[in-house]
């Protein structure tokens, strides 16, 4: 009797590739699906169309590595392009890209890049964005993992995934759990909300958990163990108003103090992890971190407010108003260079420097 013979994964080779004017179809001409691109330090012209992917089943991706001191960038063509993802899955790392990263496969994995425009085709099935830098994203994948990135305004409308750990410096909106990140601006949080640290206001549907929220909360009457500024929610909930509980809010240090640690939090099943990583032992969403707040503490329990003596600025826009659709993409040429149709000249803005904030990511806390 025969027996299905088992798929084996493939040996992957590293191909090096240098920013010529070819390098998108040397690349399809050397790699197989699977392989490593390694592009080095330089600046790339834009407009590829990556068709290798992987092997899902066989955890294969195809993996484009820049440079580690963050010299690979890809520049934008004549349309606003740097780079088209077709091949599932794909695994972007390292890489500064000027114009639009256009997401057109499933399981693409965004690691440790700045992206000036990301355009993410609905209805994939999964998008991870792990310590980018990204201004708008916007994605209605059905899974989306975003985690340590700085961000200018998400929209998270996949109903799988969660979103934590990272700089939202404008609106967070999410379908999917919230936890441990610092928003700026506002947050909506459909799902769960649990260890942020908000500054604008907060409108939740349900199980809001050992937030410190410094403006307009308005939230359902479940929520437990906050830490609040100017808003009142239910005490019953072992929720706390306080104007005068937080260390130095100007310079984002959000310890605890006075009031706020004589309150002992309401338990929870399980143990509620708190913004800087550790058990929450008080209301709100930063308890008392090491002996002192110094960069070492922070380090390692992960926490972000008061890395910085203020909060970094935020990501500048580059999107344009209208992406180019999907359906004016060509068949992919032998190159891999893409083909716009005649007459659309959208595209992301390239003009001006993108503002970088390389040693800021490096100093977040990775896996």
């Amino acid at each position: 009797m025969l027996t299905p013979a088992r798929a084996v994964a493939h040996e992957f080779q590293i191909h090096p590739l240098a920013p010529t004017d070819d390098w998108c179809a040397e690349a399809h001409r050397v790699a197989v699906p699977g392989d490593v691109l390694q592009l080095l330090a330089g600046t790339y012209p834009g407009g590829c169309d990556l068709t290798l992917g992987g092997e899902i089943e066989l955890n294969e991706a195809l993996a484009v590595q820049g440079d580690p001191g963050g010299g690979t960038v890809i520049d934008a063509d004549a349309q606003g392009i740097s780079l088209r993802i077709s091949g599932e899955p794909t695994r972007l790392y390292q890489l500064t890209l000027l114009g639009t990263l256009q997401i057109a496969a499933s399981n693409t994995t965004i690691d440790r890049s700045e992206v000036a425009c990301l355009d993410v085709d609905p209805g994939l099935a999964k998008i991870t964005v792990l310590f980018s830098v990204i201004d708008e994203l916007d994605v209605a994948t059905e899974s989306a993992v975003l985690r340590g990135n700085q961000l200018g305004s998400v929209l998270v409308a996949s109903t799988e995934g969660l979103v934590t750990e990272n700089t939202v410096h404008g609106r967070l909106e999410a379908h999917v759990p919230v936890t441990r990140n610092l928003v700026l601006g506002d947050l909506v949080a459909h799902g769960s909300a649990t260890g942020n640290v908000v500054f604008g206001d907060t409108t939740a549907a349900s199980g809001l958990i050992h937030n410190t929220l410094l403006g307009a909360v308005d939230a359902a009457d479940t929520a437990t163990n906050n830490l609040t500024i100017v808003a009142e929610l239910p005490a019953k909930g072992q929720n706390l108003r306080c104007s005068d509980c937080l260390v130095d809010v100007d310079a984002l240090d959000l310890q605890p103090r006075g009031e706020a640690l004589d309150v002992l939090p309401l338990p929870t099943d399980p143990a509620v992890t708190d913004y800087c990583g550790a058990t929450a032992a008080t209301v709100g969403a930063v308890s008392i971190v090491g002996d002192g707040w110094t960069a070492h503490d922070r380090d390692i329990f992960g926490c972000w407010p008061g890395l910085l003596e203020q909060a970094p600025p935020r990501p500048e826009g580059w999107c344009p108003d209208v992406l180019p659709d999907t359906g004016t993409w060509g068949g992919t040429p032998p190159t891999g260079k893409i083909e716009l149709a005649s007459g659309d000249s959208s595209g992301c803005h390239t003009t001006g420097v993108m503002p970088s904030w390389s040693n800021l990511v490096a100093r977040r806390r990775t896996p």
